[in-house]
Protein backbone atom coordinates (compact mmCIF):
# COMPACT_ATOMS: atom_id res chain seq x y z
CA UNK A 1 0.00 0.00 0.00
CA UNK A 2 1.55 3.39 -1.14
CA UNK A 3 1.34 6.24 0.97
CA UNK A 4 0.41 9.39 -0.98
CA UNK A 5 1.13 13.39 0.75
CA UNK A 6 -0.27 16.71 -0.35
CA UNK A 7 2.65 18.79 -0.50
CA UNK A 8 1.98 22.18 -0.17
CA UNK A 9 3.93 23.82 -2.33
CA UNK A 10 3.69 27.47 -0.96
CA UNK A 11 4.99 26.04 2.61
CA UNK A 12 7.61 24.03 0.79
CA UNK A 13 8.97 26.80 -1.16
CA UNK A 14 8.85 29.05 1.91
CA UNK A 15 10.56 26.75 3.73
CA UNK A 16 13.02 26.69 0.97
CA UNK A 17 13.53 30.68 1.23
CA UNK A 18 14.44 30.43 4.52
CA UNK A 19 16.72 27.43 4.70
CA UNK A 20 18.57 29.45 1.92
CA UNK A 21 18.92 32.94 4.06
CA UNK A 22 19.74 30.35 6.84
CA UNK A 23 21.91 27.06 5.58
CA UNK A 24 25.26 27.32 4.58
CA UNK A 25 26.53 26.02 1.97
CA UNK A 26 23.42 27.21 0.29
CA UNK A 27 24.05 25.17 -2.89
CA UNK A 28 22.30 22.37 -1.05
CA UNK A 29 18.82 24.26 -0.99
CA UNK A 30 19.28 25.22 -4.55
CA UNK A 31 20.19 21.99 -6.02
CA UNK A 32 16.84 21.26 -4.47
CA UNK A 33 15.02 23.46 -5.97
CA UNK A 34 16.56 22.95 -9.08
CA UNK A 35 15.08 19.33 -8.99
CA UNK A 36 11.41 20.22 -8.15
CA UNK A 37 11.22 22.21 -11.28
CA UNK A 38 10.56 20.65 -14.73
CA UNK A 39 8.18 17.76 -15.56
CA UNK A 40 7.88 14.23 -14.67
CA UNK A 41 5.36 12.09 -16.60
CA UNK A 42 6.70 8.59 -16.61
CA UNK A 43 7.84 6.14 -13.87
CA UNK A 44 11.27 6.45 -14.78
CA UNK A 45 11.91 9.84 -14.29
CA UNK A 46 9.74 10.31 -11.24
CA UNK A 47 11.96 7.52 -9.35
CA UNK A 48 15.10 9.72 -10.24
CA UNK A 49 13.70 12.96 -8.93
CA UNK A 50 12.84 11.15 -5.88
CA UNK A 51 16.18 9.38 -5.85
CA UNK A 52 17.96 12.91 -6.73
CA UNK A 53 15.80 14.76 -3.82
CA UNK A 54 16.16 11.97 -0.89
CA UNK A 55 20.33 12.88 -1.71
CA UNK A 56 19.44 16.56 -1.63
CA UNK A 57 17.62 16.18 1.73
CA UNK A 58 19.86 14.21 3.55
CA UNK A 59 22.71 16.83 3.01
CA UNK A 60 20.23 19.86 4.09
CA UNK A 61 19.61 17.54 7.38
CA UNK A 62 22.61 17.25 8.56
CA UNK A 63 23.59 20.74 7.44
CA UNK A 64 21.04 21.32 9.93
CA UNK A 65 21.58 19.41 12.50
CA UNK A 66 25.18 21.13 12.37
CA UNK A 67 23.83 24.56 12.41
CA UNK A 68 21.57 23.48 15.90
CA UNK A 69 24.74 22.04 17.67
CA UNK A 70 26.44 25.43 16.93
CA UNK A 71 23.11 27.07 18.60
CA UNK A 72 22.64 25.12 21.26
CA UNK A 73 26.60 24.97 22.08
CA UNK A 74 26.33 28.99 21.78
CA UNK A 75 23.76 28.88 24.27
CA UNK A 76 25.35 26.89 26.61
CA UNK A 77 28.61 29.24 26.92
CA UNK A 78 25.85 32.10 27.76
CA UNK A 79 24.24 30.52 30.26
CA UNK A 80 27.56 29.64 31.73
CA UNK A 81 28.95 32.90 31.59
CA UNK A 82 25.36 34.48 33.34
CA UNK A 83 24.59 31.56 35.94
CA UNK A 84 25.52 32.99 39.14
CA UNK A 85 22.87 35.93 38.01
CA UNK A 86 20.02 32.89 36.44
CA UNK A 87 20.50 31.28 39.83
CA UNK A 88 20.00 33.97 41.88
CA UNK A 89 16.61 35.28 40.01
CA UNK A 90 15.18 31.84 39.79
CA UNK A 91 16.26 31.91 43.48
CA UNK A 92 13.94 34.95 44.40
CA UNK A 93 11.40 33.97 42.86
CA UNK A 94 10.92 30.73 44.30
CA UNK A 95 11.02 32.72 47.54
CA UNK A 96 8.26 31.17 49.63
CA UNK A 97 4.84 33.33 49.16
CA UNK A 98 5.14 34.28 53.22
CA UNK A 99 8.36 35.26 53.35
CA UNK A 100 7.42 37.79 50.07
CA UNK A 101 3.95 38.95 52.12
CA UNK A 102 6.02 39.26 55.19
CA UNK A 103 7.78 41.94 53.57
CA UNK A 104 6.72 45.72 53.23
CA UNK A 105 6.43 46.30 49.95
CA UNK A 106 7.39 43.25 47.99
CA UNK A 107 5.29 42.31 45.08
CA UNK A 108 8.48 40.95 42.94
CA UNK A 109 6.23 37.91 42.32
CA UNK A 110 3.53 39.77 41.56
CA UNK A 111 5.16 41.43 38.92
CA UNK A 112 6.18 38.51 37.26
CA UNK A 113 3.00 36.98 37.38
CA UNK A 114 1.18 39.70 35.76
CA UNK A 115 -0.84 41.07 38.63
CA UNK A 116 0.53 44.34 39.08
Amino acid sequence: MSLIREIRRLKLYEALDYLEQTVEPTWLVKRYRRQLSGDRRNERDKEQLREALRIATRGIQQVCAALLVDKLNELAVRFRKNKAEIVGCVRSWQAPLSYCRSRPGCDHRDKYLGFV
